[in-house]
């Protein structure tokens, strides 16, 4: 009789240990998947902020300094970057080449190795064809509403 009732608590306990396992693995799981897309989240804030939100700000006080260059029949506008936003520029990319898109690493080494070829400009800083700014300007700003739009597809959810 003792071992009938041993034998009967036995399989009974069966069921309900499965199925607290199963409720901790589906807890766990959730868990999990949580803090995948807080890490995801954090990612893309810190591409936002460390990258793209800077050299936009930069790109569009550069915009501002456009500077004609040439006679009369070959005008070309060149835009003035200075040398301290250069400096800043290069360093974004030296400290958070990581968190930049492939497209806009070459972009960038493009652009400073146009930096470094060209001589200082009397006004202190470098002049740049306005074209390849506003080409570099695209790229980050369309990168940066991507950024946006996943990060706050990833808020809502």
């Amino acid at each position: 009789m003792e071992c009938q009732l041993i034998q009967i608590i036995n399989t009974s306990s069966i069921p309900v240990l499965v199925a607290i396992t199963a409720y901790y693995a589906i807890q766990t799981k959730k868990i999990v998947k949580e803090n995948q897309k807080s890490r995801h989240i954090q990612y893309l804030e810190k591409r936002l902020s460390y990258v793209y939100s800077p050299l936009l700000r930069l790109l569009e006080e550069a915009k501002n300094q456009i500077i004609p260059v040439g006679g009369e029949a070959d005008k070309k506008e060149r835009i003035l970057i200075s040398n301290d936003q250069l400096e800043e520029i290069n360093s974004i990319f030296k400290r958070y080449r990581y968190l930049m898109s492939k497209k806009l690493v070459d972009k960038l080494l493009k652009f400073i190795q146009i930096f470094n070829s060209l001589e200082n400009y009397e006004g202190g800083g470098s002049l740049y064809d306005i074209d390849e700014i506003n080409e570099l300007n695209n790229i980050v700003s369309k990168e940066y509403n991507e950024i946006q739009e996943s990060l706050n597809e990833l808020i809502e959810i």
